[in-house]
């Protein structure tokens, strides 16, 4: 595995099971970021830390937390455990400022825990999922082989968990029908505190596409300013050569912004399936209750095996944990097959066939994806 270049000399492992994973880079500022990293297209579908190297660029001088659920179950299940583990290291670090920012899966995580953790200014999230859950989301059909694994579902929908004391970023691209819907989902039933941008000829890869013209670590910044000025931050950095369009959510009135010779109106809001939209009142206060009882015993008032596995661990070194010179969800698609290529070339062979296996599996469900995009886009 290749060192990543420029690494901080320490990363704490916070906890590492089955089920779960959280990494810790110290920093010297009161503020702190959270990265949720993805499902993970990796060879043997790996997860990594993601936004890593971006991150030391975009705030320096923050504390760093990576967060990895191991079962690409969208938190079901572990968003407990979660929330403890971080607000409980979150008040010994004395962090006064908290971002969270993810991918995808990742992208659902950074807009799930903002709503549930102390001290949240902004949640940053690129393509995300406002459910992968069946009743909410029915032309939802990506990522079925772990979907249909999620037998708890104790955050099947992330709306309702959103807060109004938080500022919610989240970027899609313009041209996928999938993505589409969540786009709109958060649209029509997010907090006024949440803003989208959709990216002009772009589809899931918008974080890879801002890295590829040189955008993501402005982006980032601009997210993190100070509240009244983040959105035009945001969009001043994005002028530079993306077309896009604004959108604010909670079914207020479309800020529409031109750039790069964009023009057009904001998202189209869909009709309302008959289906459920979201959480209904009773699950979203339970689910709510369950995680603050929760927090309350990291933070102090009743603290226990929770806490002892945040203080346990020792410091690991970055290099000893193998993670890559690279954010896996900011490489372009050549990158991403060099990179397999490459790791596959280095595994024994046994191992070897059982990548390559699970790689035709990922290729198939990508092309059902596909195709179920293309049915959808005739159908709209």
């Amino acid at each position: 595995m290749t060192e990543l270049s420029g690494a901080p000399s320490r990363m704490e492992i916070l906890i590492d099971d089955p089920d779960l994973k959280i990494m810790f880079e110290p920093g010297s500022s009161d503020a702190a970021v959270i990265s949720f990293t993805g499902i993970g297209h990796n060879l043997g579908a790996i997860q990594l830390p993601e936004f890593g190297e971006t991150l030391r660029s975009a705030a320096p001088d923050c504390h760093v937390y990576y967060v990895i659920d191991k079962n690409r179950a969208w938190y079901n299940g572990i968003e407990l455990r979660i929330a403890s583990i971080l607000g409980s290291h979150l008040r010994n670090s004395g962090a006064r400022a908290v971002y969270t920012v993810g991918n995808s899966m990742g992208g659902f995580g950074a807009i799930l825990f903002a709503g549930l953790l102390p001290n949240v200014r902004s949640a940053i999230a690129f393509s995300p999922q406002s459910s992968v859950h069946p009743i909410y989301v029915p032309s939802e059909v990506r990522w079925q082989h772990y979907v249909q694994r999620i037998s708890s579902w104790t955050v099947p929908d992330v709306l309702p968990l959103m807060s109004r004391d938080v500022r919610y970023l989240v970027f899609f691209g313009a041209e996928h029908a999938m993505d589409a819907r969540h786009a709109e989902r958060f649209t029509r039933l997010g907090p006024p505190s949440a803003t989208l941008w959709k990216i002009e000829g772009d589809s899931h890869g918008v974080a890879a596409k801002l890295k590829r013209r040189g955008l993501i670590v402005d982006v980032l910044r601009a997210a993190m300013s100070p509240s009244d000025h983040a959105l035009d931050a945001v969009d001043t950095v994005l002028s530079r050569g993306i077309c896009f369009r604004r959108n604010s959510c909670g079914g207020e009135p479309a800020d529409v912004h031109r750039a790069a010779g964009a023009d057009g109106a904001g998202l189209r809001a869909g009709t309302r399936p008959g289906r459920p939209d979201a959480l209904g009142a009773s699950d979203a206060a339970s689910t709510l209750d369950r995680i603050a009882r929760a927090l309350s015993a990291a933070l102090g008032l009743g603290r226990g095996a929770t806490s002892r596995a945040v203080e346990a661990p020792a410091p690991a070194s970055r290099a000893a944990q193998g993670t890559e010179a690279d954010d896996w969800a900011l490489l372009s698609r050549d990158e991403r097959r060099a990179r397999r290529r490459s790791r596959l070339a280095a595994l024994p062979e046994h191992e070897r066939a059982e990548a390559e296996d699970q790689i035709a599996q990922r290729e198939q469900s990508r092309r059902a994806a596909r195709k179920a995009d293309r049915v959808a886009a005739r159908r709209q």
